[in-house]
């Protein structure tokens, strides 16, 4: 009776050890997926943003690339993409916003187009500066790849820029 009671403790270990590893190895194999498809995805980026050619006279301000995440609650978060966000400071020479906006849509001629409006409340919270404008951002699509233009930076004292957000959503 002794043995065969140690003989099921043993199987049960043995069948918790072997889920345990299972487990474990899906998660691994989930991590590495996880970074493979950020490389292929940051350079998809990297691609894209070479094909795109902001005004003359513009510079690069400040350049991000990271795994884009959504807050599932206070302590969890879930890939959606993987996003390269770039901050442009625009010549003198360029004083309209809707230039910029049109030039990207040139570039992007075969890609869908349409405008996401963020409220003033929603951009800001409970800390609503006055006045309050909501930002208007032009958004490209094609496939998993989404280009975000907003120009908004165009308002206030010189130098004026725009952000350009370049993101892989993920699949699935």
């Amino acid at each position: 009776m002794k043995d065969r009671l140690v003989r099921t403790r043993v199987s049960v270990l043995l069948v918790t050890l072997g889920a345990a590893l299972l487990v474990g190895v899906a998660l691994v194999r989930n991590a590495v997926s996880d970074e493979s498809t950020g490389a292929s995805d940051r350079a998809k980026n990297e691609a894209i943003l070479r094909e795109l050619k902001p005004p003359p006279g513009t510079r690069v301000r400040l350049k991000k690339a990271e795994p884009a995440v959504e807050s599932i609650d206070d302590l969890h978060e879930r890939r959606i993409g993987y996003a390269t966000d770039l901050e442009y400071e625009v010549a003198r020479s360029v004083t309209s916003p809707h230039a910029v906006a049109e030039l990207y849509a040139r570039q992007l001629g075969g890609w869908s187009r349409h405008e996401e409006i963020i409220s003033c409340e929603d951009s800001f919270g409970g800390q609503i500066p006055t006045p309050c404008k909501d930002l208007i951002i032009d958004v490209f699509r094609k496939g998993r790849s989404q280009i975000s233009v907003n120009i908004d930076g165009f308002e206030g004292p010189r130098p004026w820029g725009y952000e350009v957000t370049i993101m892989q959503k993920a699949t699935g």
